[in-house]
């Protein structure tokens, strides 16, 4: 087995794992925290959350988001889809797919563990409520630039359970209106040396409404992770400032975030982090 201390230095190994989220991102060891991914298992809840049937609801869920990390002039892109049974009224039995790629890591290094992964699961997500919890088991394929120290293909066997909250602090038609904004999430993967993770984050916002489809964050966040394993890379603290911009089309989300750290709270003494940027497509379908 190679050396992964030899292949990437220390700040770019933070680099990577601190901006991809675990959300997504869980085929090997570098990728460790959610500080990009605004809510990768809730994309359901996200949605209720802009429009008022939720009783239309569709099958089939798309989660994607596109980050680019000017430290390290790479783009990183995750995705999943996933087609939902409704068996039961908040039992949901589901098969899918998810996409990891990014634009730098080759055949002897990895900033992104590139994979294609299919997946079944099954999750329990009430509409009424802002919560749920999934057992999911992905098959990890390495098919694209794979590296030449890892296994084609391995399986991840993760179970999770995440919740997503948004609270208006003024009445919402106001222009602007404050809000506050809570994800955070339990997880549980195998394919990361069966380690167990906290992640969330807090936004303290406002919002001013630009268009019926249209709308502009201004935030502080308090965003952080802790792993059960005392690794000082997964178990970080910071505050960010940031911009982001919603648009909503029907069952379709397309966020634009602009962020960066302004003070970390608990952080590895040589950690750097400039500002990053991200386009996340939450739909249904």
């Amino acid at each position: 087995m190679v050396n992964l201390n030899a292949i990437l230095s220390s700040t770019q190994k933070r680099y990577a794992s601190l901006i991809l989220g675990i959300g997504l991102n869980l085929a090997n060891v570098l990728e460790a925290t959610g500080f990009a991914s605004e809510t990768p298992n809730a994309p359901d809840q996200l949605l209720a959350t802009s429009r008022l049937t939720p009783e239309n609801r569709r099958t089939t869920l798309l989660y994607n988001e596109t980050t680019y990390l000017p430290q390290l002039d790479n783009v990183v892109n995750e995705g999943k889809i996933i087609h939902q049974f409704d068996a039961w009224p908040s039992l949901r039995p589901y098969l899918g797919l998810a996409i990891g790629q990014d634009l730098k890591s080759d055949s002897s290094l990895i900033y992104n563990d590139n994979h294609v992964s299919p997946l079944s699961g099954i999750r329990y997500s009430p509409r009424d409520l802002p919560w749920g919890a999934y057992l999911e088991f992905r098959q990890n394929l390495r098919v694209i630039r794979p590296p030449t120290f890892k296994e084609f293909s391995e399986g991840d066997l993760r179970l999770g359970a995440y919740l997503y909250q948004m609270f208006y602090l003024t009445p919402p038609k106001s222009i602007p209106f404050l809000f506050q904004e809570l994800y955070a999430e339990l997880l549980y993967s195998s394919a990361l040396k069966n380690n167990l993770f906290l992640q969330g984050w807090l936004k303290q916002g406002v919002r001013a409404k630009l268009h019926r489809i249209l709308d502009l964050d201004g935030y502080f966040e308090f965003a952080g992770t802790l792993d059960r394993t005392g690794n000082p890379d997964f178990n970080l603290a910071c505050i960010d400032l940031g911009v982001r911009v919603n648009i909503r089309l029907d069952s379709l989300l397309t966020q634009i975030v602009i962020k960066e750290p302004i003070a970390w709270l608990a952080a590895p003494p040589d950690l750097a982090f400039p500002w990053s940027s991200q386009i996340i497509i939450s739909g249904e379908f």
